[in-house]
């Protein structure tokens, strides 16, 4: 299944819409702000919370724990790399790596060896937007939410440089 995850230009803080390939609205996520830890939550368009991001207070390098349902259910983590970044995800469900260019935003999610998802900039967009291909029967909220704690780490930090 396709969706299109959208950043919401002129936000206090970051929000996003994700659409279904035909431009439904089927979920949307915000950042909350008044904390010193990242917080990210996804709530379907009902309102109803189905993910809930935390960012890891002590580490080194920039670790989120990822609830469902109340449940931690994975952890990612942003690993050395001297040249491009690089993430893991250790889940309940299994282990996931994110391989290409994420930089470019054009890259993949494998599950224990099997891509499971391909994301690629969705243009036109003036904020960062992405297209997420997601295999069926992958979780699509772990994946997901995997994608916004990406863009969390890497691009709002280039912003956050430029300025």
């Amino acid at each position: 299944m396709k969706f299109i995850i959208k950043q919401k230009l002129f936000s206090i803080t970051d929000k996003y819409i994700i659409e279904n390939e035909y431009g439904e609205k089927l979920y949307k996520a915000q950042k909350i702000l008044m904390s010193m830890i990242k917080k990210i939550k996804i709530y379907d368009i009902e309102d109803r919370e189905l993910v809930y991001i935390k960012e890891k207070f002590i580490k080194i390098l920039p670790t989120y724990l990822i609830y469902m349902g109340g449940n931690h259910v994975a952890t990612m983590k942003k690993d050395i790399s001297i040249l491009k970044p690089r993430f893991t995800v250790e889940s309940i469900i299994g282990d996931y790596e994110v391989k290409g260019d994420i930089l470019d935003l054009n890259f993949s999610i494998e599950k224990e060896g099997e891509t499971v998802a391909r994301v690629k900039k969705h243009f036109p967009a003036i904020r960062d937007s992405y297209e997420v291909d997601i295999k069926e029967g992958a979780s699509k909220s772990l994946i997901l939410a995997m994608v916004i704690i990406i863009d969390d780490v890497v691009h709002n930090t280039e912003r956050e440089d430029d300025d």
